[in-house]
């Protein structure tokens, strides 16, 4: 079961995204997961402490035959429709649909008390490992 903790950073670092104007990325495919790879190196290397890193750490699991992210992926599929599209025929892309006045309110909120440097630099981390520009 997926929690609210892992619900939150992922929105958390999707607004990082929007906020560097990324507004489509890849989605179930190479680029996804090799952004998704830098992503985990920075997580596993920062110092947001060990019990945020043990209720974070399931997210960044790659299932063995696939070698995707299927709770990060889950968590954004169940977006669908709200913050996020997925409308594309083979969802190879996403489009990140939040608003600025939203992406601002969740920065202001930081329900995980990260702040915002850090997903930051998680979104420059996946748009390396992705090869997407971040503006």
């Amino acid at each position: 079961m997926i929690s609210q903790t892992e619900r939150d950073f992922v929105e958390c670092f999707l607004a990082a995204l929007r906020v560097a104007e990324n507004k489509t990325i890849p989605f179930d495919n190479d680029s996804f997961s090799k952004g998704l790879d830098s992503v985990a190196e920075y997580f596993l290397e920062s110092n947001i402490g060990e019990e945020l890193k043990n209720r974070l750490s399931l997210l960044f699991v790659k299932q063995t035959t696939y070698g995707e992210y299927s709770r990060f992926q889950n968590i954004m599929r169940s977006m669908n429709g709200g913050n996020l599209s997925l409308v594309n025929p083979r969802l190879v892309n996403a489009i990140i649909n939040m608003s600025d006045d939203y992406v601002e309110l969740i920065n202001e909120n930081d329900k995980l008390g990260i702040g915002s440097d850090f997903y930051r630099e998680m979104a420059v981390a996946f748009c390396k490992g992705a090869e997407v520009s971040y503006s």
